[in-house]
């Protein structure tokens, strides 16, 4: 007899942990800042979402009409998501180190590191097998709980040289002209020079 309720004592203390985790997590969750809420957002999109590469945690964190202020990314979630896609494919073990998250009100701020191999087609570029580094800072604006809009700064121009051939151009004697990027078969990528 003893050793039955021994066993029954050692599952009410199983029972009695997984009880007191689950309210902690309940108490956890509800004394979460609506800040420390929107932090997490964001670490889930880089960390979760890009870093492990899984696209479809994309429906359930960002809005549908999410914007992205970026001249080489499509308005939406699934500009974003192809955006991505064919970054993934040219540097398939692409990786974002968060550094740094801010939050004040609805805005989100990350400094983070970017690295990658290209070892894959990158917009028409052959994979040159080179790695890359590149600092970047975001701001995400966070609405209903999705990510809703958000702003970046990067070092495109340092990501370029690390990865394919870059030269300068003055287009039309303007001044500032424009990056040119060329890849295999003579394909080029004409960057203008922001102002």
């Amino acid at each position: 007899m003893r050793r039955g309720h021994e066993r029954s004592g050692r599952n009410c203390v199983r029972q009695c942990r997984a009880v007191v985790a689950r309210r902690y997590a309940m108490v956890k969750t509800s004394t979460m800042s609506a800040l420390d809420e929107n932090k997490a957002l964001v670490r889930r999109h880089l960390e979760e979402a890009v870093n492990l590469d899984r696209p479809e945690v994309w429906s359930d964190i960002m809005a549908e009409d999410f914007i992205i202020h970026h001249p080489l990314v499509e308005p939406g979630r699934a500009g974003y998501t192809a955006g991505l896609g064919l970054l993934r494919v040219g540097f398939p073990d692409l990786n974002v180190e968060v550094l740094d998250v801010v939050a004040e009100n609805d805005r989100v701020v990350v400094r983070y590191i970017e690295r990658g191999t290209h070892t894959g087609e990158f917009m028409g570029f052959a994979p040159t097998g080179r790695r890359y580094e590149k600092h970047g800072f975001a701001m995400y604006r966070v609405a209903n709980g999705l990510l809703a809009e958000c702003w970046l700064q990067e070092d495109d121009q340092g990501f370029q040289q690390q990865t394919v051939q870059l030269e300068k151009h003055s287009s039309s004697g303007q001044s500032g002209g424009s990056s040119i990027l060329r890849g295999a078969a003579g394909t080029e990528l004409h960057i203008p020079s922001r102002r």
